[in-house]
């Protein structure tokens, strides 16, 4: 009898897909690579969905599991094709379908419900008569809600508790300098940052990984936390991944691909191994990211809603989860909550380049009419408008609700009671003469004028701003020697700002994802390090209104005044940046406004980016 081909890990199958699992890869491998045996799955575009080996040659086990061989038909009815010049003679009498009760307890991910109960057998081996006609699983069954929370660019938890911990310990300015000269990454920003609304969110989300015991069906909760693009936890940031939000390991789409093959794959393989007799009637997947990190949460969510032929095609069967009889991956999982701080996934690196130009490595931030169960929320800042971070809308269908403030006075992130120091204008230069006073330079009249405009474009924080000149060297020996000096002068605002109110839009989101179902296990309020001072209760009920009802604000004058005086950052300014990771000795004005004071924004169009 001719012999026929081993199916290893990655062989194509006659339906167009290719197997994805071998768990007896560690014992059962051919020419150094994974081999098939019943029950490992492979994808089926033909059928769209992924499904396991019912057919194998049980004269060869391992682990009492037949090998699987070319022909050997999966649950869909198509099979592997062999890749490898190793074959297996089978024997006549050997059997080569898998026994109905071994069938019956497999996983079957198809897209097609007759598809998915005939890797099964019948359902009903897999319910108990309660004796009144009723039927009740043996087995306990579970939904698992699983919260993915990707921070914003520079921003990450445990840098954040480092450099708090660091700042901590300084009774003064002086000490505090000292200090955080000490501390190793001292000067990269995640450490220089507090923790986010992401983070926060996190912490308030419910988490039953911690259950050994799990007596009852229903609901069963896990969260993952994904670190801000260009950071890593404990270790140094990654100047140009932060700045182009691509490459390297901290990028917005290496972000998501760890969200998915180690994150997830680890708290469902944990779940996996602590609750093995536990059947996953349903999976459902609550989704949050501020900044670049919401860009990646939107791609994660198309991913997501590709099924069983996106990654989790791959991370479920690798987890070993135990799916229920006739688990439907076109209805069984799903996208749940989608809450998002400032969708920015562009970052333009240079003065001129525009931001259009700045590929994403093909991330898709579409959000199409019905991508998730319970609906998206997207915060955004109603005063940003730096030229680099322009958003990425979430109308249409659903739409943005812009609140006061800039980029991560929603997200979150500054530093509480910090002093704020920032160029508000371009600075003009002038040649004088080596001696005489600053202020009598033509860049500081100029600049004296610029100050007059701005303080009546922010009367609320016009005290705090002043014309800042300076000696600005231009290499020139040769002008030196003449008595000619450049100056420079621009309206510079110094003030100090305190972080609260991130936990008003903290409170927005909180708010609107409990109504769309989100169980939190604990409100803002129940945490001294997140509740409101006085001054700011009023403006967050007017501001949670506002964003279920749409229209005006409602906030009066003096409102709007404290907001800009006490709250609220200036993110557009002047100040310069010098980045030899991302430009060499290039000197940025990273920051920059738009030249018409009005923010660039995409369409929620579904293009690729």
């Amino acid at each position: 009898m001719a012999g026929r081909g081993v199916i290893r890990l990655g062989d194509p199958t006659t339906g167009g897909g290719k197997v994805i699992s071998c768990a007896l890869g560690s014992f059962y491998t051919v020419m150094n690579i994974p081999g098939a045996v019943y029950g490992d799955m492979a994808t089926c575009l033909k059928h769209k969905g992924v499904f396991p080996f019912v057919e194998c040659d049980n004269s060869t086990t391992f682990n009492d599991r037949g090998v699987v061989l070319e022909g050997h038909k999966l649950a869909c009815g198509c099979s592997a094709i062999s890749t490898v010049s190793v074959t297996h003679t089978v024997a006549p009498s050997a059997p080569q379908f898998a026994p109905a009760a071994a069938a019956a307890s497999m996983p079957a991910m198809a897209g097609d419900g007759n598809l998915a109960q005939a890797a099964y057998g019948d359902p009903r081996e897999w319910t108990a008569d309660t004796g009144d006609g009723s039927a009740t699983p043996r087995h306990v069954l579970v939904t698992l809600r699983i919260g993915v929370f990707f921070d914003g660019t520079g921003n990450n938890a445990d840098n954040a508790f480092i450099g708090e911990q660091c700042r901590a310990r300084a009774r003064n300015e002086a000490e505090h300098t000292v200090l955080l000269a000490g501390c190793e990454h001292s000067r990269d920003i995640s450490y220089n940052n507090s923790q986010t609304n992401i983070v926060k969110l996190f912490n308030l989300y419910p988490n039953d990984a911690d259950k050994i015991v799990l007596d009852h069906s229903g609901d069963y909760f896990l969260r993952v936390y994904v670190e801000g693009i260009g950071t890593y936890s404990g270790k140094g940031d990654s100047l140009s991944d932060a700045a182009t939000g691509a490459g390297g390991d901290s990028g917005m789409y290496e972000r998501v691909e760890q969200a998915f093959h180690r994150l997830l794959k680890r708290v469902l393989g944990q779940f996996s191994k602590t609750h093995g007799d536990a059947y996953v009637g349903g999976i459902e997947l609550d989704v949050f990211g501020f900044s670049r990190g919401a860009a990646a949460a939107r791609h994660f969510l198309h991913e997501v809603n590709r099924k069983a032929m996106g990654p989790l095609g791959t991370v479920i069967p690798g987890s070993n989860l135990k799916l229920k009889p006739g688990f439907q991956w076109a209805s069984d999982l799903r996208a749940g909550f989608v809450g998002l701080y400032e969708s920015v996934a562009h970052l333009g690196i240079g003065p001129d380049r525009p931001v259009k130009d700045q590929a994403t490595r093909g991330l898709y931030l579409g959000l199409p009419e019905g991508c998730a169960s319970r609906g998206v929320v997207h915060l955004t800042a109603r005063d940003e408008h730096r030229l680099n971070f322009p958003l990425t809308s979430a109308a249409l269908p659903y739409r943005d609700i812009p609140l006061p403030g800039v980029h991560s006075d929603l997200g979150g992130g500054y530093l509480d009671e910090a002093r704020e120091l920032v160029y508000l204008t371009e600075p003009v230069l002038s040649r004088e003469p080596l001696i005489g006073p600053l202020q009598a330079s033509r860049a500081y009249r100029q600049a004296s004028r610029q100050l007059l405009v701005e303080r009546a474009r922010d009367p609320a924080n016009a005290a705090s701003m002043h014309v800042h000149a300076w000696d600005a060297p231009d290499g020139s020996a040769q002008m030196e020697r003449f008595g000619i000096r450049t100056v420079a002068a621009s309206v510079r605002m110094e003030r100090t700002l305190s972080s609260a109110y991130a936990n008003v839009t903290l409170r927005v989101m909180h708010q609107l994802a409990a109504e769309a179902g989100i169980p939190w296990k604990q409100s803002p309020d129940d945490l001294p390090s997140l509740r409101l001072p006085e001054e700011l209760k009023p403006i967050a009920a007017k501001l949670l209104a506002y964003a279920h009802n749409g229209g005006d604000m409602g906030l009066t004058p003096s409102e709007d005044r404290l907001l800009r005086q006490r709250y609220l950052h200036c993110s557009a300014h002047w100040n310069l940046a010098q980045d030899e990771a991302v430009s060499g000795l290039t000197v940025l004005y990273i920051n920059r406004p738009t030249a018409n004071g009005k923010r660039v924004v995409f369409p929620n169009d579904g293009d690729v980016v």
